[in-house]
């Protein structure tokens, strides 16, 4: 009985290392459903856990290790450290995109994919911390890219809706690639408190250091985000969010201005947090293409070279 508490105290005190301090004292029953859920698994070096193709049934926490992920015709990535492995192929409801195999002996635990699915929907905490650490990832692969351009080519295909009227926000909304996949209400609850925005050719939309906490959609025209060292920069067209993943405000070191006369229409990231709360296929809209996003870049920066390591 005694081996059994101190092995769920264990397991218990595991899933707070990952999860950080997003689980509070009154979600333990969280702590504790996610404990007793998870499965011990001892991989010795050269153990492939899943293979590309296969259902990604199970997320894989690695304490501490060594995995390689290969994918036909692309280069390898290589985890090191301490990782949580499977986790966007679960998020987008996928097949595996990669083979991982374990390069060192080592002791992990996995995590059935439709519970860990839950977990964000049981726990807002989760949701926003998974969200913006998301986010925080793909901000730092967009300086790692510099001056190699990270951002997608912006598009010059013109907004189509009016965007006077609230149906015409919502519309524009629902193309938003963060916020597709949310329902109707949940999209015409935040189309609601947008706030639409001119802006001039070389006007700042916001500068760099500046805590803006908005997110920003432009509806005509284009706009470009910039940064010092290492310099780089980006652009976006209609339709798409200024910055990307940076919108969620985790690297403040990115300003924006108009490249020419353009408009934009803004939430803030507050709104769109209360909105996720009461909608959760909002944040899982948002995680998924945050996680995409980070996927592609993840691959162009490991293209460039044999394998690419993250710690």
């Amino acid at each position: 009985m005694a081996d059994d508490r101190m092995r769920r105290i264990g397991r218990e005190l595991l899933v707070s290392s990952f999860m950080g301090s997003t689980i509070g004292a009154d979600e333990n029953w969280l702590l504790e459903r996610m404990a007793r859920s998870l499965e011990e698994y001892v991989a010795s070096a050269g153990e492939v856990l899943f293979r590309e193709g296969d259902a990604a049934d199970y997320v894989y926490l690695m304490p501490e290790g060594r995995a390689r992920m290969s994918r036909g015709g692309h280069s390898d990535w290589i985890y090191e450290g301490r990782w949580v492995i499977g986790t966007v192929d679960v998020q987008v409801g996928r097949p595996r995109a990669r083979t991982a195999t374990i390069e060192q002996d080592a002791r992990l635990f996995r995590y059935p994919g439709d519970m860990w699915n839950d977990v964000m929907e049981d726990s807002f905490e989760i949701t926003v911390t998974a969200l913006t650490g998301s986010a925080g990832g793909t901000a730092a692969l967009y300086t790692r890219m510099a001056p190699e351009p990270a951002f997608p080519a912006p598009t010059d295909k013109p907004v189509l809706y009016d965007t006077s009227t609230l149906v015409g926000r919502a519309l524009l909304l629902s193309e938003v690639p963060l916020l597709r996949g949310a329902g109707v209400q949940a999209l015409t609850d935040l189309a609601e408190t947008t706030v639409s925005q001119p802006l001039a050719e070389a006007e700042y939309l916001f500068k760099p250091r500046s805590r803006h906490g908005r997110v920003h959609v432009v509806v005509r025209g284009e706009v470009e985000v910039f940064r010092d060292e290492p310099r780089a920069t980006g652009r976006f067209g209609p339709g798409d969010v200024v910055g990307g993943a940076l919108c969620l405000g985790t690297d403040d070191a990115w300003g924006a201005r108009g490249v020419r006369e353009s408009e934009v229409l803004s939430f803030s990231v507050e709104e769109w947090f209360n909105q996720m709360e009461e909608h959760p296929e909002m944040a899982r809209a948002a995680m998924t293409a945050l996680a995409i996003e980070r996927e592609h870049l993840m691959e162009r920066l490991a293209d460039k070279l044999e394998e690419m390591v993250f710690r």
